[in-house]
């Protein structure tokens, strides 16, 4: 093949080197496109259309051009150099970009989900989906510098291994994005450390003894500085809450979330018992872990630290000497009679001790579990929540 006339072809008429080659097979025998054709059998205009790469070379006319110019061009080759062109004008047009982009925004959020619970709205068109996306980051400048969604280390109480809350977590960043715009428009009063741990959590605590009790949480953490939201956990998540900042310094506008993944009244109020005994705290950093089995915190001051979050919540609600007291009082013989109303006299719902009996294994799992009520539709009254098949709450644009 003379590769300086092939080279010239493909400069200055057709950048496929198939054109090229067959070219120089037809210019070495002297043949032209109505030869070529009347060769082959078939019409001028098709040779003339692949003369001027308007049509793909087929394996057959593949197969016909190498009999026709006697083997001094290959059928596999000229298949080869066609598809090697083809590839290339798909990458100057720019095909593959939004394939690796749209790759890329799916790996860093759970777009699908987050399309399906009204988050970002659906669109085939990837540029806008970005930019609905960044925009719910917080505003993110692009997907590499993807800002964190609260200044300071969220805490987060979960019922799997640390891995769920890792920076790499797609699912569990974006449910803490949906946490912090649905916090930044939940009104409250100024958050008062000193009034909060003296006064506000005696209040809350006394909501504890009804069902009804559940739906003035929100409006009570509000009166307190306290801003409650409920976001439903997007898949494989398995959050149970959160407790964060939203201010950079440490200690001011604090948030609780839940996700009422388990709607029943006890996993109600023992995570809310937790994040609030962060919120006293004033923990900068937690993860707090259902299963506190070997190797699932590797720092031992974080599982000390959710360790005593879990007792002393645990303690804000039944104090340990009263519920060891009334078991071994009972001495084995705990009935649904006793239950309520050593519940009437601790002032907690009796649906949270039978929880309590349930995790400390005093009772079967399966006993007195009617007391454990759902409470997902009240909790949902007063909260600005998500999920749940509610409406979509939207921040106001100006």
């Amino acid at each position: 093949m003379n590769h300086s006339a092939s080279n010239h072809h493909m400069s200055t008429e057709n950048p496929n080197l198939a054109v090229g080659a067959i070219r120089d097979a037809m210019e070495k025998q002297g043949l032209t496109q109505e030869d070529l054709a009347t060769i082959m059998g078939r019409a001028q205009p098709t040779i003339s259309e692949i003369m001027r790469g308007k049509r793909l070379i087929s394996p057959e006319i593949a197969i016909d051009l190498e009999a026709a110019l006697n083997g001094s061009v290959q059928a596999d080759q000229l298949l080869q150099f066609q598809t090697a062109f083809q590839l290339n004008e798909a990458r100057k047009e720019n095909c593959g970009r939004n394939i690796r982009l749209k790759a890329k925004l799916h790996e860093e959020f759970p777009v699908a989900e987050m399309e399906k619970r009204g988050w970002i709205t659906k669109t085939n068109d990837i540029a806008q989906s970005l930019k609905q996306v960044l925009a719910f980051a917080n505003n993110s400048p692009d997907l590499d510098r993807i800002s964190p969604p609260f200044h300071c280390p969220i805490l987060a109480r979960q019922s799997a291994t640390l891995g769920y809350l890792s920076p790499s977590s797609r699912a569990s960043r974006a449910w803490q994005y949906r946490v912090k715009e649905l916090s930044e428009m939940t009104p409250v009063r100024e958050f008062d450390h000193e009034l909060f741990v003296n006064e506000g959590m005696k209040e809350i605590r006394s909501l504890a003894g009804s069902l009804r009790g559940v739906a003035q949480v929100p409006q009570t953490l509000a009166k307190y500085g306290i801003r409650f939201v409920i976001v439903q956990h997007l898949q494989n998540t398995k959050l149970d809450g959160a407790a964060t900042w939203l201010d950079e310094e440490k200690g001011k506008a604090p948030v609780i979330a839940l996700t009422l993944r388990y709607g029943t009244i006890d996993c109600f109020w023992f995570n809310l018992a937790h994040e609030l005994q962060h919120i006293c705290k004033r923990h900068a950093f937690s993860l707090n872990i259902d299963s506190l089995k070997g190797g699932e915190i590797a720092d031992e001051s974080l599982r000390s630290m959710e360790e005593e979050a879990n007792r002393e919540g645990a303690d804000w609600l039944i104090s340990q000497d009263r519920l060891n007291a009334f078991v071994q009082r009972l001495n084995g013989k705990i009935s649904e009679q006793r239950i309520l109303a050593f519940a009437e006299v601790v002032n907690v719902h009796p649906g949270i001790l039978v929880g309590m009996l349930h995790h400390s294994k005093i009772i079967p799992y399966s006993r007195f579990v009617s007391l454990k009520v759902n409470i997902r539709k009240h909790a949902l009254l007063g909260a600005m929540a998500d999920g749940f098949k509610l409406p979509v709450v939207k921040r106001k644009t100006a």
